[in-house]
């Protein structure tokens, strides 16, 4: 049965590892930074607004100019 369950949960693990556990990390270290009052809410502002599918991550990216 192990077998089974770890062949069917691949491509979720996959997806979780490639697009939720790095922002997930960051935003958890963030928390223990910032220890705010409200952790949940914090956490939840945190990945809304470095989300790469959020319109409010193209203003999180750093700015490079080249000359």
């Amino acid at each position: 049965h192990r077998e089974i369950l770890d062949a069917e949960s691949q491509p979720i693990r996959n997806y979780l590892n490639n697009n939720v556990a790095e922002i997930l990390a960051d935003g958890l270290a963030e928390l223990c930074r910032t220890q705010p009052e409200d952790p949940v809410d914090a956490l939840a502002e945190y990945l809304f607004r470095n989300s790469p599918t959020s319109s409010n991550y193209l203003y999180t990216l750093p700015i490079i100019f080249v000359a």
